[in-house]
């Protein structure tokens, strides 16, 4: 330091200053810590010369940082959702594939199975059948009721 009166008192000034600025620091510190965001920015809106602009630089860094964030998340997760999504589309195509594959086999087995000729007639295939005539003798159980009774 030197001696000088005029470099002492402007040193004094500037440390005043400076603590008048930590205390006013302080002071909107201590008056913005329980605002909501919305509360905060409320309390700018009414007044043109923004009361707390570092505070509200903050909170709008970390909601930036926290959105940053968030569209990370949902950027990974929708990453992983179109991957599952292709993986199934995949195998829905293979298994219409499949299952076309399976109706052409059929239809031509159906073509192949049936004759060229006419159906047949049913009077050409059709057996005669005569019931066959069993003597009529009543069952045993009411063959004894009838043998009490007489």
């Amino acid at each position: 330091m030197t001696d000088d009166p005029g470099t002492a008192e402007a040193e004094a000034e500037a440390e005043q200053q400076r603590a008048v600025r930590r205390q006013q620091a302080e002071w909107a510190q201590l008056q913005t810590e329980g605002l909501t965001d919305w509360e905060l920015i409320g309390t700018a809106a009414s007044n043109p010369a923004a009361r707390n602009p570092m505070e509200m630089n903050r909170r709008l860094k970390v909601a930036t940082e926290r959105l940053t964030a968030e569209l990370v998340a949902f950027s990974k997760s929708s990453d992983a959702a179109a991957g599952k999504l292709a993986r199934l589309t995949r195998v829905i195509i293979s298994l219409t594939v499949a299952l076309v594959v399976l109706t052409v086999a059929l239809v031509v087995l159906t073509v192949r199975g049936t004759p060229a000729s006419p159906a047949p007639t049913p009077s050409r295939t059709a057996r005669s059948v005569t019931p066959s005539r069993a003597p009529a003798t009543a069952p045993a159980s009411h063959s004894g009721k009838a043998a009490r009774r007489r």
